[in-house]
């Protein structure tokens, strides 16, 4: 059992590994009820979390409560310098981008991240320090610098830019575009600070 109970089991997001800390993270939401005849119903408030896993023992070891505005908490990329989680709540409104400090498992108090709507896959590019957050109306790109975070700007390339991908060694981002003139694309850009 990952989450807070089993009544409708748990939506289970990425999963990730700190090796410095030894600990599997992994993000999870509450399902709601199957049977509500509201096709739009959202998970209940208060049920999404951030799990810590024993990876020799398989034991949980926490279960941090995400902030009861993160709904559906999917994407998770890990610092593993600074030790800092960053989860994307697919279902939040406004959009948001969640901050844990791993090794006291606290969620960073900040104000909200400007992020573009139903944030989803994070990717991450260790080496220019940057934090891609891909949406369903384009891309957020933030600089990390230590333990701070700052917002560069949001990029529109088409709809449902739900993946993103890195390639470390020569900065190239991958963003699949499902549907762009009546058929998918695969867009190969880099992030330029320079550019207009």
């Amino acid at each position: 059992l990952l989450g807070v109970d089993g009544k409708w089991g748990d939506d289970v997001g990425h999963v990730r590994f700190d090796a410095e800390l030894h600990r599997i993270f992994v993000v999870v939401q509450q399902l709601p009820n199957p049977d509500d005849p509201n096709p739009n119903l959202l998970p209940p408030p208060g049920t999404a979390r951030l799990v810590a896993i024993d990876p020799v023992t398989h034991h949980i070891i926490t279960r941090l409560k995400l902030p009861n505005f993160c709904f559906t908490p999917h994407g998770l990329a890990i610092d593993a310098e600074q030790h800092i989680a960053f989860i994307a709540c697919i279902d939040a409104n406004p959009p948001s981008l969640v901050r844990v400090d791993l090794r006291t498992m606290n969620v960073f108090v900040e104000s909200p991240w400007p992020v573009l709507v139903k944030p989803d896959i994070l990717a991450q590019d260790r080496s220019l320090h940057l934090l891609y957050v891909a949406c369903a109306a384009g891309i957020s790109v933030f600089k990390e610098d230590g333990r701070m975070l700052k917002w560069l700007g949001n990029y529109t390339f088409g709809v449902n830019t739900h993946t993103i991908a890195v390639n470390e060694e020569t900065h190239e981002i991958y963003l699949p575009i499902a549907r762009l003139g009546n058929r998918p694309v695969l867009r190969i850009m880099r992030y330029n600070a320079n550019a207009a």
